[in-house]
């Protein structure tokens, strides 16, 4: 079994939260991307 990439579920955020400074849900959901990347990147070298 290898290692699986994972994905943030759009549609788990919360679409009712005010949000500051202009940011938008996408934001959120490009960020936990990013730590996901990389926590799959340290993983499987450590693999």
């Amino acid at each position: 079994m290898g290692i699986v990439a994972n994905k943030p579920d759009p549609s788990r955020f919360n679409r009712h939260l005010p949000l500051p400074f202009e940011l938008r849900l996408k934001d959120f959901e490009m960020a936990m991307q990013d730590v996901y990347d990389f926590f799959f990147d340290v993983n499987r070298a450590l693999v």
